[in-house]
């Protein structure tokens, strides 16, 4: 019976607008740090349920309800409410179980900034991209630059992993790590340094949905992503790459017309493979990361439009990321996500090809969250030209 009251109270939590599941039956919102409002404790006799309560209502309840006592678990000061351990046993009405939980919701929402509640109520109507972006224009105070960050944004697609099954993927499929699908003429790849490189992702360009703006990518076929950026010892997650300053010859990129004629190759020995992780591919709009990607260098925004941008920023990679149900580590096309900043690689009239990052499903981890990124020039990769891949690596 209680079992069934638990889930009951979670579903109130789950629920709520903005919120976020995090770990033990943690509920969040937005996923910010510290911010949570409501925490189970199933396995504990009897289950009990930390929450935000507000001093008054926490000593209108005690004297009916004397199981409801400040929490313990978390040790820092508060003003004007306290958490708060309380039993779910049936010794509380259904009633008042759900008002601390709706009270706490509401003493977490009312401390968000606005920027913070807005977004929440972008997540509570399910406003579509282009409307989020919009709202979000207007809201930053943006609007005299609207037609500028509309011109910025591009077309590109995330890559979102599943675990591998018990059964080899189709081939042909997309999925990032495994062993690669190649015709019978190529032979798997090496570097100059006559070591073989390490298959990283394959992309089926017709797995892209139909009518999705492709941007500079061939009509149709797939893409087999090496590199010698995979290299990895067995007990470390940085990438062991060649010495000296990456170069497109660290990286090869297969472009096969027709993927009905490939077969499954083996990893040769002495080279390290992940396991496969199968994608699906998920449109969304790219904006740029940083401000001195050219596009945005070109339009002479100051140090207070790009901050203002920054922050519309933070609130439409946000719901991009809550509507792919991923963050979006692993993209084709649309802008680099930098983490130590702009790269030379993407310069001279590059643009992202791909940027693949640390990924559980495949047990890649790149550094300490890191990510590879591998650039072309835009009418190189429309017509399937991909021998001249700029690349580079940056992590936390």
């Amino acid at each position: 019976m209680m079992s069934g009251l638990v889930e009951a109270l979670v579903a109130r939590c789950r629920a709520k607008a903005g919120v976020t599941d995090g770990e033990r039956d943690d509920f969040k919102l937005l996923d910010g740090f510290l911010d949570t409002f409501a925490r189970f404790h199933r396995d504990e006799q009897p289950p009990m349920v930390m929450v935000r309560c507000p001093d008054a209502l926490r000593e209108r309840l005690a004297a009916d309800h004397p199981g409801i006592v400040v929490s313990e678990r978390m040790c820092w000061e508060t003003e004007g409410w306290a958490w708060a351990d309380v039993p779910i046993d049936g010794s509380i009405p259904v009633a008042t179980l759900l008002e601390l939980i709706d009270e706490s919701h509401t003493l977490l929402h009312e401390g968000l900034d606005d920027s913070k509640r807005f977004l929440i109520e972008l997540i509570a109507r399910d406003a579509a991209p282009a409307e989020a972006l919009s709202d979000l224009i207007e809201h930053h105070g943006l609007e005299s630059r609207r037609g500028e960050i509309e011109s910025l944004a591009r077309p590109a697609f995330a890559i979102v992993t599943s675990a591998a099954g018990d059964d080899e993927p189709p081939v042909g499929s997309t999925r990032i790590g495994g062993r690669p699908d190649l015709d019978d003429s190529t032979e798997w790849p090496r570097h100059e340094d006559g070591r073989p490189m390490t298959f990283l992702a394959q992309i089926n360009l017709d797995e892209l949905p139909e009518g999705a703006d492709r941007g500079p990518l061939p009509p149709r076929g797939l893409l087999s992503i090496f590199s010698a950026w995979g290299r990895q010892d067995e007990d470390g997650a940085d990438p062991l790459p060649p010495d000296g300053e990456p170069t497109p010859e660290w990286t090869c990129i297969f472009h096969f017309r027709d993927p009905s004629g490939l077969r499954r190759r083996s990893t040769p020995d002495g080279v390290n493979d992940f396991p496969a992780a199968p994608g699906v591919i998920v449109p969304i709009v790219s904006l740029p990361q940083d401000p001195e990607e050219p596009d945005v260098e070109a339009l002479g925004w100051d140090e207070a439009t790009w901050d203002a941008f920054s922050g519309l920023l933070c609130s439409y990679d946000f719901l991009q990321a809550r509507r792919v149900g991923r963050p979006l580590h692993n993209q084709l096309l649309g802008y680099a996500s930098f983490i130590q900043g702009f790269d030379p690689a993407a310069g001279e009239g590059r643009r992202l090809l791909f940027q693949l990052g640390s990924d559980d499903e495949a047990a890649m981890c790149w550094g300490d969250g890191g990510c590879l990124y591998f650039f072309a020039d835009p009418e190189a990769r429309a017509r399937g030209d991909f021998s001249r891949v700029e690349s580079a690596y940056q992590c936390n």
